[in-house]
């Protein structure tokens, strides 16, 4: 389901993404609540920090160009294909490369609430 009509964002999305930051692992997560500040931090994945700045800039690039694909079906196919060439690129876990898509999405999310004051 979606919220908001065209090309909104599902539901179960944003869901995942609020519940990064209850994996047990001891890494830093894209998505941790700050309890002395009281807000929501977002980092970049650990993996991803490590590539050279262009190949990072260009990866993250890729990633936002798939959000901002209309069609939800296309969307979906693309950020799949994304994670999956992801996993096998760098050889990271699941949870490596989903982080990222959502590392991404927060970031595009972020910038939109900005440029809407």
């Amino acid at each position: 389901p979606t919220r908001g009509g065209g090309g909104g964002t599902p539901v179960r999305a944003r869901a995942n993404a609020a519940n990064l930051s209850a994996g047990g692992e001891e890494k830093k997560e894209v998505l941790q609540w700050d309890s002395s500040k009281k807000i929501w931090q977002i980092s970049q994945p650990e993996w991803l920090q490590k590539l050279p700045k262009e190949q990072r800039f260009s990866l993250m690039r890729k990633v936002k160009a798939a959000w901002e694909i209309e069609d939800q079906d296309a969307r979906i196919k693309s950020l799949a294909e994304l994670h999956e060439k992801f996993i096998r690129t760098f050889n990271i876990s699941i949870e490596d490369a989903s982080s990222m898509i959502w590392y991404v999405f927060l970031e595009l999310k972020i910038r939109q609430l900005s440029s809407e004051k």
